[in-house]
């Protein structure tokens, strides 16, 4: 049409695993998503006696852990969570996770396992 526009495409995800980027503007959803994700491990500990004693959350994250790792940020020396991250980045072992929950639910009676949505 001989219009003189140029376009600047600018990615987003909230997945930050976009090559030769740093931050993806989509990744200032991440803390609230990850508010979401801590919060998940509280609601298991308040209901875990009578109820649930695993709880799987699957978060957004294509190749990336950025997510599942804001998981365990609400454990501290204070206040710890038992929570078993699954990052994509490091290949899965059955046995190491099965091992680790176990532990966990027999601690503290319960366990958060906190991965991306595969």
């Amino acid at each position: 049409m001989g219009y003189p526009i140029k376009a600047v495409h600018v990615p987003k995800t909230v997945d930050n695993d976009l090559p030769i980027t740093d931050n993806c503007p989509g990744l200032a959803r991440w803390p609230s998503t990850s508010r979401v994700d801590a919060r998940g491990s509280f609601d298991v500990a308040s209901m875990c006696k009578t109820s649930t004693k695993v709880f799987i959350l699957e978060v957004m994250g294509r190749h990336a852990g950025w997510i599942a790792a804001a998981g365990g940020l609400a454990s501290t020396k204070d206040c710890e969570i038992p929570i078993v991250i699954l990052f994509p980045e490091i290949s899965f072992d059955k046995d190491k996770f099965l091992a680790k929950v176990d532990a966990n639910v027999k601690k503290f009676g319960y366990c958060t396992v906190s991965c991306r949505k595969a």
